[in-house]
């Protein structure tokens, strides 16, 4: 007599890792709501609240890229991006804002 093995089902799909982003953004519904994005698509996510708690995190882990609010307390995100421009190791990273509250001079900056 035969008898029948049981059927285990795999999870064929594969999830691959297209880099590190850090977000930076003190709207922690804003952050997380681009965190799902950026997972779903296959990317590592951290999250950092300030420019200044970025630029940490960024020592610590250099990330493939990061996305940031421009009005954050502590250190905004044009500090942010100054510090990184003067840090031969930061300098490189890909550096996205994103605001609601764009101005003629943000644009500008």
């Amino acid at each position: 007599a035969t008898t029948s093995q049981p059927v285990v089902k795999r999870d064929t799909k594969v999830k691959k890792d297209k880099g590190l982003v850090l977000i930076v953004d003190d709207s922690i519904t804003t952050a997380q709501s681009e965190m799902i994005i950026l997972e779903s698509a296959g990317y590592s996510v951290k999250i950092a609240h300030n420019g200044k708690e970025g630029l940490k995190q960024m020592s610590e882990e250099r990330p493939d890229l990061v996305i940031s609010d421009i009005q954050m307390p502590i250190m905004n995100g044009f500090q942010m991006a100054e510090k990184m421009k003067t840090n031969t190791t930061l300098k490189e990273i890909p550096l996205v804002f994103i605001t609601g509250k764009e101005t003629e001079a943000d644009r500008r900056k």
